[in-house]
């Protein structure tokens, strides 16, 4: 009968000791802030090379999406081409040399992120400056570099 008294009073106490640590996690849980920070950002891409007519195609306020996992990005906001340009070397010597039938796409994405402190995601994709990202439009489809990102919320 002793036994039975004294694992009755070890399995009370670690059912007290097991609530109590439940208890405390939980309590943690809920002032460890899981709210979610969003922030309006610009990002502006740049896609190189490509056919001096795309203008034509791209529509200002169309939504854009993700190419890999069809998950809307945001809207254009703004586009601009610039003529294409690339540096060679010609017999030691660097030179730059600007392509007629060829532009540079520079193109603005207002979007919304989703803030984790330490890094932006849109779309299931972290943005960093010089990452390359495919997402297509009305119209058209394009996989660019990322150059700029602006945060419009910051005050």
């Amino acid at each position: 009968m002793k036994n039975w008294k004294t694992i009755s009073i070890i399995i009370v106490g670690f059912i007290i000791f097991y609530s109590a640590f439940i208890y405390f996690q939980s309590r943690n849980l809920k002032n460890g802030g899981t709210e979610m920070v969003y922030r309006s950002m610009e990002i502006t891409f740049k896609v190189e090379s490509i056919e001096n007519n795309v203008g034509d195609y791209i529509v200002i306020d169309a939504p854009v999406v993700d190419h890999e996992n069809s998950l809307y990005f945001g809207v254009i906001k703004e586009f601009h081409l610039e003529p294409h340009q690339e540096a060679i070397i010609n017999n030691g010597k660097s030179t730059i040399v600007t392509y007629p039938n060829k532009s540079d796409l520079w193109i603005t994405i207002n979007a919304t992120a989703t803030d984790l402190n330490n890094s932006y995601v849109v779309a299931a994709k972290k943005l960093g400056i010089g990452k390359k990202i495919a997402l297509y439009s009305k119209g058209y489809a394009f996989y660019g570099t990322t150059m700029r990102i602006e945060d419009i919320d910051y005050e």
